[in-house]
């Protein structure tokens, strides 16, 4: 087939669209597509073959579109990248503010099973840049092998080093120089006790923020932490120093870097309030948890009518959530993403004269607590709130379903409020981002043969392809000025899609978005707004509220004036629908 010539292409007449003819654009623009769309090597190849054959004298193999790293790999299980290489990759991308001249790093060490008929195990040395436009993780070190590292001084040692280097010499780019700061290390329980060096989670000496000696259960064995208040706490010094010698395992090599060991590592959420407490409570609800714990199983009645329940608001889902709940019948089975949906959202509607009042008001103590601390203006305002209603909830737990389950998860909630004010809330020091990415790394793998081979090779790619892609996800909410977004309603709005439509204004009004002008917005309101529930605290304080439905009559007002501050979920119910604003985007 003949190629277009370049008269066509310089005549803007003859080539409207603005066709890709430029080779190098087109090499660009075919390692997108193999990113994006999670192409396979041989696929991407036989897409260069067909635009060779169309004329365009492009390269054939995927290797040389994608430039990947054919460096040969010396270990068969350790391999580090660079801490220096991945930072500057953002400062070139323009993803820094330059007046700052601070990069606010966060690092995650974790592990994963590789695959299911063997042992090899992953552990990357993961880190984001907090203040970035582009604040998605990149690898630094790799670790692949049977069980986790059996040296955390080796693991640890060429990325440390290389951050200590940077910490006191800092970052130099373009005539500036960033100094570099450790905001803080998001790992889950095992791993932090990993890096710390110190007693796991199910010692006696296990809790990481205070000095409490653990109680064996014979029974459950299980060690629990019954002391929920006055505490003696954990600081800096004390660690350093050694204190308690029985929580100590040996000496952290992180205590060679400037950071805050109590503060700088702070609890997870994702593994300890949903996967951990909350699925502890679901479980014990449905009959997953233990034998031991039927008398708290709901009956086949109650459990029908959660059934019911998730069917009827399984169509109501925003596009924020990309997994929907469709069954308790696998409650032991469900992901952090659908814990969080239940707890923050969905839960106070669906247990709602199922559950006994006791055990309802019980678990509202928790939504509520968590719900204030994921809000960045909430979890300023009313962090006293969520610490009382932690103490009580852990309290309660012990009161209601026993003490045995007073484990660390359970006690550590009370010192979770700690983090959120040093840190900010809870997303923003949470694993989600590390473990959607976690889940990016190993699917990159296609054979258990040379697994770190595969994985240095395909990461290589991604930098690559990282550097080329520009695009940045942007939200239509601003924080210092809700009504400068708003005009980009437009591309967030899908026609026939009301799930979609619904928005809360900044005078606490949920509105349902109908129309669309280049100067006015068109718009209904929901009648008769009352409190979903009263206690902990009424509903309506955080802008939760149970609605008769819509207004028939639409209102109209300049796009300039209607200041929306966050998108809602309007879940329907058997009476009416509950609104709740969303606290996490996509």
């Amino acid at each position: 087939m003949p190629g277009i010539s370049s008269e066509t292409i310089n005549d803007t007449s003859k080539n409207p669209v603005g066709l890709l003819v430029n080779r190098d654009e087109i090499v660009k623009e075919l390692a997108l597509l193999y990113g994006r769309k999670k192409l396979s090597l041989s696929g991407l190849g036989e897409v260069a073959k067909l635009i060779k054959r169309m004329g365009h004298d492009i390269p054939t193999s995927a290797v040389t579109i994608l430039k990947t790293n054919n460096t040969p790999i010396r270990s068969k299980h350790f391999h580090h990248f660079s801490l220096k290489k991945g930072l500057l990759a953002k400062l070139k991308k323009g993803m820094i503010n330059k007046e700052s001249r601070v990069m606010k790093i966060q690092i995650n060490i974790d592990g994963t099973q590789i695959f299911k008929t063997n042992s090899l195990d992953l552990w990357p040395i993961l880190v984001r840049v907090t203040n970035s436009l582009d604040a998605l993780p990149f690898v630094v070190s790799l670790f692949i092998g049977k069980g986790k590292p059996t040296n955390i001084e080796d693991y640890l040692k060429p990325f440390l080093e290389e951050l200590i280097a940077l910490q006191t010499e800092g970052l130099q780019f373009e005539d500036i120089s960033y100094s570099i700061e450790v905001s803080s290390f998001v790992c889950d329980a095992p791993a932090r006790a990993f890096l710390k060096v110190i007693t796991g989670h199910t010692g006696y000496f296990g809790c990481e923020r205070c000095n409490q000696k653990g109680v064996y259960d014979l029974y459950y064995r299980c060690t629990t932490f019954p002391q929920l208040t006055d505490c003696v706490l954990r600081t800096d010094a004390s660690f350093r120093a050694k204190l308690q010698r029985q929580h100590h395992k040996g000496s952290s090599p992180l205590l060679d870097l400037k950071i805050y060991m109590i503060s700088c590592i702070p609890l997870d959420y994702m593994h300890l309030v949903l996967l951990g407490v909350f699925k502890r409570l679901l479980t014990i609800w449905t009959g997953h948890w233990s034998k031991k714990h039927f008398k708290h199983k709901l009956g086949t009645w109650e459990r029908q009518q959660m059934e019911k329940r998730l069917q009827r608001i399984r169509l109501s889902y925003p596009q924020e959530f990309h997994r929907v709940i469709t069954s308790f019948k696998y409650a032991n089975t469900l992901k952090a993403v659908e814990l969080r949906a239940l707890l923050l959202y969905i839960g106070p509607v669906i247990f709602k004269g199922i559950l006994s009042d006791e055990k309802y008001n019980h678990f509202l103590y928790l939504h509520l607590a968590i719900r204030i601390l994921c809000s960045p203006t909430m979890c300023k305002t009313y962090s006293h709130v969520a610490r009382q209603c932690l103490q009580y909830f852990s309290f309660q737990f012990g009161k209601i379903y026993g003490i045995n389950h007073l484990v660390y998860n359970v006690h550590s909630l009370i010192h979770l409020v700690d983090d959120c004010e040093t840190h900010g809330p809870l997303d923003s020091f949470s694993a989600f981002p590390f473990e959607t990415f976690l889940g990016t790394l190993k699917s990159l793998i296609r054979s258990p043969n040379k697994v770190l081979a595969q994985m240095v090779r395909r990461i290589s790619e991604l930098e690559n392809i990282s550097e080329m892609d520009q695009t940045i996800k942007t939200s239509i909410f601003n924080p210092e000025n809700p009504a400068a977004c708003v005009s980009t309603l437009r591309k967030h709005l899908k026609p026939n899609t009301r799930k979609d439509s619904y928005y809360l204004c900044e005078n606490g009004t949920a509105v349902e978005i109908v129309g669309l002008s280049n100067t006015h917005v068109s718009f209904r309101c929901f009648t008769n707004p009352r409190n979903l529930y009263k206690e902990p605290m009424k509903s309506k304080n955080i802008d939760i509220f149970w609605s008769d439905g819509l207004e028939a009559k639409q209102n109209n007002l300049a796009i300039s004036e209607l200041k929306l501050v966050a998108k809602c979920w309007v879940i329907p119910m058997s009476r009416g629908c509950c609104v709740l604003p969303l606290l996490h985007q996509a």
